[in-house]
């Protein structure tokens, strides 16, 4: 197994203050989570997570978060009601769910297709501008060496 991996047998509702699309969060069991950032099987917090049902290929990123002692059990995850939705599940019933971490172009697709207006323009707009910059330093590349040519 490369890196922290594990998967779900039961989703439990996130708490209101957690829900939303500016949040974007998953909570874990807390034993999960590597405080010192020194364990590689274990999650980070704010790490990105890709979160796929098995039994429809549905996935999804969240962010890892921790939870209250009690709060979660070891083989649940906590999402709010879009995720459930999305990977098309029920709260409180058992679930075949993968949770891994993301690799940074599914990050970067997640961000490019999100929903809210701002952040994915905002994403469209830097990668343009990542674009536009490998031209023209091209650019100006090609027009120094032909100066010496």
């Amino acid at each position: 197994m490369k890196g922290p991996e594990f998967v779900a047998s039961g989703v439990v509702e996130l708490p209101e203050r957690d829900q939303g699309l500016e949040s974007s969060i998953v909570r874990l069991y807390s034993m999960r989570l590597d405080r010192l950032k020194k364990d590689p099987l274990k999650f980070r917090r704010r790490q990105p997570v890709i979160i796929s049902n098995d039994s429809n290929k549905a996935e999804i990123l969240r962010f890892v978060m921790g939870s209250k002692n009690g709060g979660i059990k070891k083989d649940e995850v906590s999402l709010d009601y879009d995720g459930v939705d999305a990977l098309g599940v029920q709260f409180h019933e058992t679930v075949k769910l993968t949770v891994r971490p993301a690799r940074k172009w599914e990050v970067i697709k997640h961000f490019w297709d999100h929903p809210l207006v701002p952040v994915r323009v905002s994403m469209q707009l830097a990668v343009l501008g990542v674009v536009l910059g490998m031209f023209g330093a091209v650019a100006g590349i090609l027009s120094i060496a032909l100066a010496f040519i």
